[in-house]
């Protein structure tokens, strides 16, 4: 199993400072949605916002965007919930309404109280669907964490607009490396991928300028899934890939769901 003791460079503090970009810009919830605070610990807390569709749907966990809120999803949720999906977007420390600063380590930490809480709200909501974890960019990383370790709980992965593992994270924040600490991290993306058996989907624009499709495609190869796609969008950059990828994309996940959670997506 990945160790997180083994990639401590990435709590450096000017990856933090770019890779977060901390909203704290939130709004009340619509119909059909509630929001979540995830208590931490006393310094830190997390915020999330529940679209819930009915106790049948298949349940999405979804990790957003670095620059996202969990409020991003107001938008969504139809198409979300036109595919018979109930999502829970979770965001990170110090988001929204929120406590703490976000680092990667902690985000990953983090990322399995969320899943519990997460669980735990399904429960009481008498949501016994399937559960498929979804990241995009920096949240592709909590999923692959959530996935490595749950295998058995979940029906699948997706990402979207991801990359291949955290030393792309220091390259792109202009962190320095010695050649142990690439090493340290290409060795914890490999244990991490390869132990992922869940049926997995990736979905990425052909022209994403801020992580190349090539990202995505070394990731396909790291994952230990038999069952694993990989959709691209033409044309689509880092951050319209919805936009762009329209019915196309929106297929993509319906089918994921159709072929791997033994349920209708309608």
């Amino acid at each position: 199993m990945a160790d997180l003791s083994n990639i401590s460079i990435l709590d450096h503090e000017e990856i933090s400072d770019f890779i977060f970009i901390n909203r704290d810009n939130w709004n009340s919830p619509q119909e059909s949605s509630e929001d979540h605070l995830i208590e931490i610990d006393n310094n830190a807390s997390i915020n999330a916002r529940f679209y819930f569709k009915n106790p049948d749907s298949t349940n999405i966990l979804l990790f957003h965007a670095n620059a996202e809120s969990p409020i991003d999803y107001d938008g969504l949720k139809q198409d979300f919930f036109s595919i018979n999906v109930n999502l829970f977007v979770a965001s990170y420390r110090g988001y929204g309404n929120g406590i703490g600063t976000p680092t990667i380590i902690n985000s990953l930490h983090d990322s399995e109280n969320i899943f519990d809480y997460f669980k735990k709200v399904l429960s009481d909501k008498n949501a016994n669907g399937p559960i498929i974890i979804m990241g995009k960019a920096i949240g592709s990383l909590s999923a692959l964490y959530i996935a490595s370790h749950h295998n058995e709980e979940i029906s699948g992965i997706i990402t979207e607009s991801s990359f291949s593992g955290p030393k792309y994270c220091a390259e792109i924040s202009g962190v320095e490396l010695t050649q142990d600490q690439q090493n340290e991290l290409e060795n914890f993306s490999h244990e991490l991928c390869n132990s992922i058996t869940s049926p997995a989907l990736l979905i990425h624009g052909e022209s994403d300028f801020m992580i190349p499709i090539t990202e995505a495609q070394i990731l396909f190869d790291l994952l230990g899934s038999k069952a694993k796609d990989i959709i691209t969008i033409p044309e689509a950059d880092h951050g319209n890939l919805v936009i762009l990828g329209e019915e196309y994309y929106w297929w993509a996940i319906e089918e994921f769901i159709y072929t791997h959670c033994n349920i209708s997506p309608y």
